[in-house]
């Protein structure tokens, strides 16, 4: 459990930091539209490859 609330408050400083200061509500939307690819229901054979931090604590979690 400690894992996740780690990963929670990195995610939230993380998102403020590159997207809510700069306003770039695209870059915004796609983060967060490839979260839920590294929190499956039903694991892929082929997970996708992170590509920032958030990404990877999600898929070593």
């Amino acid at each position: 459990m400690t894992d996740w609330y780690v990963w929670v408050f990195f995610f939230d400083d993380h998102f403020l930091e590159i997207y809510k200061r700069t306003q770039d509500m695209a870059g915004a939307k796609e983060y967060l539209d490839r979260l839920p690819a590294f929190m499956p229901i039903y694991p892929v054979s082929t997970p996708p490859v992170p590509t920032n931090p958030v990404e990877r604590g999600l898929a070593d979690l």
